[in-house]
């Protein structure tokens, strides 16, 4: 029988569906690295990397034990990777389903080494400035106190405006 002609992925634009990860792209496409495997994990590198050393742990069973094991041994590279001195600190985390940014429907979790100064300096890190419209991440935060000098601002100006309209002038005093 004929292999199976696989459709060329393209990130962000296509998803994969696998039943296992013997089906997934990752096994499949013999042009992904694989840096190390175990019985239960297999440790590819990214092939649409966000930096160098972006690895991803895949369980080979879809299960929260297996899940768990990846994740801790995504943690525990990083914190092999910084005895070394190869990385300052490190993002470890998992998309899940589409909406979150998954297109590789099985899971997986991301290794991402991170060295100062790869972010702008006054700019701030971690996982919420992936995910701009969170009222927590901190473009975002705004306290109550905040929120009302803006809206007491906002009057203020608008009435300083109305009283010029009409010939009066505004003071603070």
């Amino acid at each position: 029988m004929p292999r199976k002609v696989v459709k060329k992925w393209e990130p962000h634009k296509s998803v994969d569906r696998p039943s296992s990860y013997e089906t997934s792209i990752w096994y499949r496409d013999k042009e992904n690295t694989l840096v190390r495997e175990t019985d239960n994990i297999a440790i590819y590198k990214d092939k649409y990397p966000a930096c160098d050393g972006h690895l991803l742990f895949i369980p080979k069973i879809d299960q929260p034990r297996f899940v768990g094991e990846a994740m801790a041994e995504a943690y525990y590279h990083g914190q092999t990777q910084m005895e070394q001195g190869k990385c300052d600190g490190f993002n470890v985390g998992m998309n899940i389903n589409e909406v979150a940014g998954q297109s590789v429907l099985w899971p997986h979790i991301h290794f991402i080494p991170r060295m100062k100064g790869d972010q702008e300096e006054d700019e701030p890190k971690g996982i919420r400035t992936c995910y701009p419209k969170d009222a927590f991440h901190p473009k975002n935060y705004e306290c109550e106190g905040t929120r009302r000098g803006r809206e007491s601002r906002k009057a203020i100006e608008k009435m300083q405006k109305y009283l010029e309209s009409i010939g009066g002038k505004f003071k603070y005093d």
